[in-house]
Protein backbone atom coordinates (compact mmCIF):
# COMPACT_ATOMS: atom_id res chain seq x y z
CA UNK A 1 0.00 0.00 0.00
CA UNK A 2 2.63 2.63 1.16
CA UNK A 3 4.58 1.41 -1.99
CA UNK A 4 1.35 2.43 -4.41
CA UNK A 5 1.32 5.40 -2.31
CA UNK A 6 4.71 6.57 -3.48
CA UNK A 7 4.80 5.68 -6.85
CA UNK A 8 1.47 7.66 -7.67
CA UNK A 9 3.10 10.76 -5.85
CA UNK A 10 5.87 10.53 -8.27
CA UNK A 11 3.60 9.88 -11.44
CA UNK A 12 1.12 12.87 -9.76
CA UNK A 13 4.54 15.55 -9.79
CA UNK A 14 6.14 14.30 -12.79
CA UNK A 15 2.91 14.87 -15.12
CA UNK A 16 2.35 18.47 -12.76
CA UNK A 17 6.03 19.33 -13.67
CA UNK A 18 5.29 18.28 -17.53
CA UNK A 19 2.14 20.27 -17.70
CA UNK A 20 3.86 23.29 -16.38
CA UNK A 21 6.00 23.03 -18.75
CA UNK A 22 4.02 22.99 -21.51
CA UNK A 23 2.15 25.78 -20.22
CA UNK A 24 5.74 28.21 -19.90
CA UNK A 25 6.13 27.11 -23.30
CA UNK A 26 2.88 27.88 -24.96
CA UNK A 27 2.77 31.45 -22.49
CA UNK A 28 6.09 32.34 -24.25
CA UNK A 29 5.18 31.51 -27.74
CA UNK A 30 1.80 33.66 -26.93
CA UNK A 31 4.12 36.39 -25.92
CA UNK A 32 6.15 36.57 -28.81
CA UNK A 33 6.21 40.41 -29.74
CA UNK A 34 5.55 41.20 -33.24
CA UNK A 35 6.27 44.04 -35.02
CA UNK A 36 5.64 46.04 -38.26
CA UNK A 37 8.76 46.09 -40.54
CA UNK A 38 8.12 49.80 -41.27
CA UNK A 39 8.24 50.68 -37.53
CA UNK A 40 11.73 49.44 -37.42
CA UNK A 41 15.37 50.86 -37.98
CA UNK A 42 18.84 49.90 -37.99
CA UNK A 43 20.79 51.74 -35.49
CA UNK A 44 24.37 52.22 -36.01
CA UNK A 45 25.74 49.09 -34.11
CA UNK A 46 23.96 46.88 -36.74
CA UNK A 47 21.17 46.48 -34.22
CA UNK A 48 17.54 46.73 -34.64
CA UNK A 49 14.81 48.82 -32.91
CA UNK A 50 11.69 50.67 -33.63
CA UNK A 51 11.79 53.95 -34.12
CA UNK A 52 12.42 56.32 -31.86
CA UNK A 53 13.96 53.63 -29.65
CA UNK A 54 17.92 52.75 -29.22
CA UNK A 55 16.93 49.60 -27.06
CA UNK A 56 17.10 46.42 -29.62
CA UNK A 57 14.44 44.41 -29.98
CA UNK A 58 12.84 40.80 -30.06
CA UNK A 59 10.44 39.28 -32.17
CA UNK A 60 8.44 38.58 -35.09
CA UNK A 61 8.65 40.32 -38.11
CA UNK A 62 5.80 41.21 -40.16
CA UNK A 63 4.95 42.88 -43.59
CA UNK A 64 2.02 43.76 -45.63
CA UNK A 65 1.06 43.90 -49.42
CA UNK A 66 -1.71 43.93 -51.83
CA UNK A 67 -4.81 46.23 -51.52
CA UNK A 68 -8.63 45.76 -50.54
CA UNK A 69 -9.48 41.97 -50.10
CA UNK A 70 -6.38 41.06 -51.60
CA UNK A 71 -4.33 42.82 -48.35
CA UNK A 72 -2.32 40.09 -47.01
CA UNK A 73 -0.07 40.01 -43.93
CA UNK A 74 3.06 38.05 -44.11
CA UNK A 75 5.88 36.84 -41.81
CA UNK A 76 8.99 38.48 -43.07
CA UNK A 77 11.99 37.38 -40.26
CA UNK A 78 12.88 37.03 -36.80
CA UNK A 79 14.86 38.95 -34.23
CA UNK A 80 16.75 38.54 -31.37
CA UNK A 81 18.07 40.92 -29.06
CA UNK A 82 18.57 43.23 -32.06
CA UNK A 83 20.18 40.43 -34.79
CA UNK A 84 18.48 38.91 -37.71
CA UNK A 85 18.60 35.49 -37.25
CA UNK A 86 17.41 32.47 -39.83
CA UNK A 87 15.47 32.84 -42.58
CA UNK A 88 14.09 36.47 -43.94
CA UNK A 89 12.41 36.92 -46.94
CA UNK A 90 11.05 40.11 -48.61
CA UNK A 91 7.84 40.37 -50.84
CA UNK A 92 6.98 42.65 -53.64
CA UNK A 93 3.07 44.23 -53.33
CA UNK A 94 2.47 41.23 -56.05
CA UNK A 95 3.01 39.00 -53.35
CA UNK A 96 6.16 37.32 -55.48
CA UNK A 97 9.37 36.73 -53.59
CA UNK A 98 11.66 39.85 -53.42
CA UNK A 99 15.08 38.95 -51.76
CA UNK A 100 15.18 35.39 -49.22
CA UNK A 101 18.49 35.83 -46.93
CA UNK A 102 19.78 33.82 -44.22
CA UNK A 103 20.82 34.79 -41.16
CA UNK A 104 23.22 33.88 -38.01
CA UNK A 105 23.75 36.30 -35.01
CA UNK A 106 22.92 39.35 -37.01
CA UNK A 107 25.16 38.60 -39.87
CA UNK A 108 24.23 36.96 -43.81
CA UNK A 109 25.22 32.79 -43.63
CA UNK A 110 24.43 30.53 -46.65
CA UNK A 111 22.35 31.29 -49.36
CA UNK A 112 21.36 35.18 -50.54
CA UNK A 113 18.69 35.09 -53.92
CA UNK A 114 17.29 38.29 -55.28
CA UNK A 115 14.25 38.58 -57.86
CA UNK A 116 13.36 40.75 -60.26
CA UNK A 117 9.34 41.21 -60.02
CA UNK A 118 8.60 39.09 -62.78
CA UNK A 119 10.23 36.25 -60.70
CA UNK A 120 12.99 35.97 -62.98
CA UNK A 121 16.37 35.67 -60.45
CA UNK A 122 17.78 38.80 -60.45
CA UNK A 123 21.63 37.89 -58.56
CA UNK A 124 22.57 35.36 -56.18
CA UNK A 125 25.56 34.21 -53.59
CA UNK A 126 26.85 32.97 -50.73
CA UNK A 127 27.44 34.51 -47.03
CA UNK A 128 30.48 33.02 -45.16
CA UNK A 129 30.99 34.95 -41.58
CA UNK A 130 28.87 37.60 -43.24
CA UNK A 131 31.34 38.49 -46.49
CA UNK A 132 29.51 37.61 -49.69
CA UNK A 133 32.24 34.40 -50.62
CA UNK A 134 32.57 32.72 -53.84
CA UNK A 135 30.51 32.69 -56.93
CA UNK A 136 28.21 35.52 -57.47
CA UNK A 137 25.80 35.65 -60.08
CA UNK A 138 23.56 38.50 -61.59
CA UNK A 139 20.85 38.06 -64.20
CA UNK A 140 19.16 40.31 -66.49
CA UNK A 141 15.26 40.50 -66.24
CA UNK A 142 15.19 38.58 -69.87
CA UNK A 143 16.91 35.75 -68.14
CA UNK A 144 20.45 36.06 -69.48
CA UNK A 145 23.34 35.88 -67.72
CA UNK A 146 25.04 39.25 -66.85
CA UNK A 147 28.15 38.33 -64.70
CA UNK A 148 29.66 36.14 -62.93
CA UNK A 149 31.84 37.54 -60.22
CA UNK A 150 34.71 35.55 -57.65
CA UNK A 151 34.66 36.97 -53.88
CA UNK A 152 36.72 35.74 -50.94
CA UNK A 153 35.81 37.12 -47.64
CA UNK A 154 33.55 39.94 -49.48
CA UNK A 155 36.10 41.21 -52.08
CA UNK A 156 37.32 40.23 -55.56
CA UNK A 157 39.33 36.78 -55.35
CA UNK A 158 39.00 35.63 -59.00
CA UNK A 159 37.57 35.75 -62.43
CA UNK A 160 35.28 38.29 -63.20
CA UNK A 161 32.95 38.20 -66.18
CA UNK A 162 30.25 40.40 -67.43
CA UNK A 163 27.53 40.07 -70.61
CA UNK A 164 25.78 42.32 -72.51
CA UNK A 165 22.19 41.64 -72.36
CA UNK A 166 22.54 40.36 -75.87
CA UNK A 167 24.65 37.88 -74.39
CA UNK A 168 27.42 38.59 -76.00
CA UNK A 169 30.71 38.86 -73.77
CA UNK A 170 30.90 42.64 -72.58
CA UNK A 171 34.64 42.11 -70.11
CA UNK A 172 36.94 39.73 -68.30
CA UNK A 173 38.75 40.66 -65.94
CA UNK A 174 40.85 38.79 -62.47
CA UNK A 175 41.02 39.85 -59.15
CA UNK A 176 43.29 39.01 -56.35
CA UNK A 177 42.92 40.27 -52.76
CA UNK A 178 39.85 42.64 -53.98
CA UNK A 179 42.32 44.53 -56.51
CA UNK A 180 42.73 43.20 -60.08
CA UNK A 181 45.63 41.51 -61.32
CA UNK A 182 46.31 39.99 -64.86
CA UNK A 183 45.13 40.42 -68.20
CA UNK A 184 41.96 42.58 -68.33
CA UNK A 185 39.74 42.35 -71.47
CA UNK A 186 36.28 44.11 -72.90
CA UNK A 187 35.06 43.67 -75.89
CA UNK A 188 31.79 45.82 -78.19
CA UNK A 189 28.06 44.84 -78.04
CA UNK A 190 29.18 43.16 -81.30
CA UNK A 191 31.49 40.68 -80.31
CA UNK A 192 34.66 42.89 -81.61
CA UNK A 193 37.57 43.25 -79.06
CA UNK A 194 37.89 47.11 -77.61
CA UNK A 195 40.72 46.91 -75.64
CA UNK A 196 43.37 44.48 -73.43
CA UNK A 197 45.33 46.27 -70.20
CA UNK A 198 47.52 43.99 -68.07
CA UNK A 199 47.04 45.09 -64.26
CA UNK A 200 49.30 44.26 -61.30
CA UNK A 201 48.24 44.76 -58.23
CA UNK A 202 45.45 46.89 -59.09
CA UNK A 203 47.45 49.06 -61.22
CA UNK A 204 47.84 49.15 -65.15
CA UNK A 205 51.28 47.26 -65.77
CA UNK A 206 52.73 46.30 -69.25
CA UNK A 207 51.23 46.85 -72.58
CA UNK A 208 47.53 47.67 -73.60
CA UNK A 209 45.87 48.34 -77.33
CA UNK A 210 42.82 49.46 -77.95
CA UNK A 211 40.58 48.81 -81.13
CA UNK A 212 37.51 49.88 -82.93
CA UNK A 213 34.24 48.46 -83.54
CA UNK A 214 35.92 47.16 -86.80
CA UNK A 215 38.66 45.73 -85.42
CA UNK A 216 41.44 48.37 -86.49
CA UNK A 217 43.75 49.48 -83.98
CA UNK A 218 43.52 52.73 -82.31
CA UNK A 219 45.91 53.01 -79.68
CA UNK A 220 48.86 51.28 -78.07
CA UNK A 221 51.00 52.14 -75.58
CA UNK A 222 52.69 50.46 -71.91
CA UNK A 223 52.11 51.53 -68.63
CA UNK A 224 54.21 50.76 -65.69
CA UNK A 225 52.79 50.22 -62.26
CA UNK A 226 49.73 53.03 -62.84
CA UNK A 227 52.14 55.55 -65.24
CA UNK A 228 51.82 55.09 -69.05
CA UNK A 229 55.80 54.67 -69.62
CA UNK A 230 57.46 57.35 -71.54
CA UNK A 231 55.95 60.04 -69.95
Amino acid sequence: MKNHLIISLIVLLFGCSTSEKQSNKKSLIEHIKEYDEDDLIEMDNGLWTEKFSDKPITGKVYGYFGEGKHYKKVYIGYIDNGKREGKWIIWYDNGKKKSETTYKDGKGDGLSTDWYENGQKSYEFTFKDGQPDGLWTGWYENGQKKYEHTLKDGKGGGLYTDWYENGQKERERTYKDGKEDGLFTQWYGNGQKWGEQNYKDGKQNGLFTQWDENGQKKRKGTYKMGKLDGL
